[in-house]
């Protein structure tokens, strides 16, 4: 849902919702996020080499173990970008 603007996300996800547990229960609006970025505390990250040997840093493309470069991540402490960043420069 990356290519949709945070206010299309949650329009979406209270779509969905309404339409899922609406019959079962009252669904109350979904309450937004000041800032939608930064907040997961948990962190993974994938190490590896490029056929050139250049060290690279991101996550495994679905149902691989291809990885598939981050820089930098939206959803990730921003810590945690600067801490990979600096794995992969050592």
């Amino acid at each position: 849902m990356q290519n949709f603007s945070y206010e299309q996300q949650l329009q979406w996800k209270q779509k969905l919702e309404q339409r899922l547990l609406d019959r079962f229960a009252h669904v109350e609006p979904i309450i937004g996020m000041k800032n939608p970025y930064h907040y997961r505390n948990k962190v993974q990250a994938a190490f590896g080499l490029t056929r050139r040997n250049e060290i690279i840093s991101g996550v495994y493309q679905s149902s691989t173990h291809r990885i598939v470069p981050v820089e930098r991540c939206q959803l990730e402490d921003q810590t945690a970008d600067e801490v990979i960043g600096s794995i992969r420069k050592l």
